[in-house]
């Protein structure tokens, strides 16, 4: 069950360029005041999660964000260095009202790589800053107007942690993935379960 939660985490992000049928992107349900318009520094750096539970399909992702950028670059195996999966980059753009058409558009496929926030929502006594896929509200984790994907920074058992969730059919903000700041923290930690969080 564990791992499927986690794999959970992991398709979200690759899948946030999915264009749906009708772009909505509302932020009715997250606070509208105070948008940020970069990923705030507590966000900047790498982070890394580890998944070991399924002997089989051992991974270990990295997410590094900049001001405007982030960018997830997949490894199979224990040993990352040899077995790279594949990179995934996603760059913040000021959302502009549009429909699925325009984004399919030949001028506008960098749009797939685009992503926006939309302010920051406080639930289960955290803090969380929405990220959603500049093109489509029908990725996994985007059902809903208030769907994407939420990030909290939080000092945990002594460790800076990002947790990263999604939401699903109007759902609490749930399916928490943690990620740290070494690859060693990251082996010991990624699966642990914190109180407070969903899962």
């Amino acid at each position: 069950m564990k791992l499927k939660k986690s794999l959970i985490s992991v398709i979200a992000l690759i899948s946030l360029g999915t264009v749906g049928s009708q772009i909505n992107n509302s932020a009715t349900t997250v606070e509208a005041k105070k948008v940020p318009t970069v990923y705030p520094k507590a966000m900047r750096g790498n982070w890394y999660f580890f998944n070991k539970e399924d002997i089989n399909y051992p991974f270990v992702t990295k997410e590094t964000f900049t001001k405007t950028k982030v960018t997830r670059t997949y490894y199979y195996g224990e040993n990352p260095k040899k077995m790279k999966m594949g990179t995934d980059s996603k760059f913040l753009h000021k959302y502009i009202p549009h429909t699925a058409t325009d984004a399919l558009g030949s001028d506008n496929n960098k749009a797939l790589h685009w992503e926006f926030l939309t302010g920051y929502k406080k639930e289960g006594g955290h803090k969380w800053l929405n990220v959603k896929p500049w093109n489509s509200t029908n990725a996994i984790g985007g059902h809903e107007e208030d769907g994407g994907l939420f990030y909290n920074v939080s000092k945990l058992k002594g460790h800076q942690v990002l947790t990263e969730a999604n939401v699903m059919h109007g759902s609490k903000i749930h399916n928490c993935a943690h990620w740290y700041r070494s690859k060693k923290l990251a082996r010991k930690w990624s699966l642990h379960e914190y109180k407070g969080f969903l899962y």
